[in-house]
């Protein structure tokens, strides 16, 4: 198989997986919020204070699914590499990206402006707080994608 036809079927591979991640990070959401009623529970982005960093979030997840998907197959289907390991590799460095890229952007638009301000902690607040929280509520979801990823790709090899 060539390079480009990989990186097209791990392009669309990550795109599908980051898809059912954020489905299953808002059934996560919404179940824990549940007790301000299915509505309120549903929208619960729009009740806090890290708008900004769910709305980057949604964004660069999606564009480190295509790019770490098109890697993951790459390394599936050319170099032959366990589709397992490989699918929950990138699948975690999928979801740290991410959620380090966007909660950097909310600390410079946001959090810069509180730096100094009694009583305030922007760098905890804006990066390493909704960090800990996504890797914290994201990592059993990102290996169950993530293997399902890797066996997603592996199944478009063709054996000769």
């Amino acid at each position: 198989m060539d390079k480009r036809k990989a990186k097209g079927i791990g392009s669309k591979a990550g795109l599908k997986a980051v898809t059912v991640g954020l489905v299953m990070a808002q059934i996560i959401m919404t179940v824990l919020f549940i007790d301000d009623g299915i509505f309120k529970a549903t929208v619960w982005f729009l009740d806090t204070e890290f708008v900004y960093n769910v709305l980057f979030f949604i964004i660069i997840v999606y564009i480190s699914g295509h790019l770490f998907g098109q890697s993951a197959s790459k390394a599936i289907l050319i170099n032959h590499k366990n589709y397992n390991l490989e699918g929950v590799k990138f699948s975690l460095f999928t979801l740290a990206t991410s959620s380090i890229i966007s909660s950097s952007i909310s600390f410079l638009i946001e959090g810069t402006a509180k730096i100094g301000t009694k009583g305030e902690n922007p760098i905890s607040d804006y990066i390493i707080t909704p960090v800990f929280m996504v890797l914290l509520f994201g990592l059993v979801p990102a290996l169950i994608v993530g293997y399902w990823f890797g066996k997603q790709i592996r199944k478009r090899l063709k054996f000769k």
